[in-house]
């Protein structure tokens, strides 16, 4: 559903990946790994909840067994199970924010291709 791509600056999954170009420490690897182990953990209970209830949503709907008074309750469950995953993963986005330096940051962005590698002070640099 893209919950992931507001989060994906600096996601803590992309982050070991860039572990070794990004010099993280032992510590900041090892937060890092906690940090996206607690956010797996819990979007994949949250989710198992969430496709449960669109199921049941679903086959109420198919077996035209869905009541006018019982459907605006069913959405709203199914809404704040969105809620929650979106910020599960925002929350992880935060964490790990904290544990990169921002010089750790402007790197893992342009590996990423999320910025431009930027010349060092004083060179404007021109096209070839």
């Amino acid at each position: 559903m893209g919950y992931a791509k507001a989060a994906e600056l600096n996601g803590s999954a992309h982050v070991l990946e860039l572990a070794t170009p990004l010099k993280l420490s032992a510590d900041q690897r090892a937060r890092t790994r906690q940090v996206f182990d607690s956010m797996q953990k819990a979007a994949a209970s949250v989710g198992r909840q969430l496709v449960d209830r669109e199921r049941h949503l679903d086959a109420s709907f198919a077996d035209k067994a869905i009541a006018q008074d019982s459907l605006a309750g069913s959405v709203q469950e199914i809404a704040a199970l969105q809620g929650r995953l979106r910020e599960i993963h925002l929350q992880a986005h935060l964490a790990q924010t904290a544990i990169l330096t921002p010089e750790q940051i402007q790197r893992y962005e342009h590996l990423r291709g999320y910025r431009p590698h930027r010349a060092p002070s004083g060179h404007r640099g021109h096209a070839h």
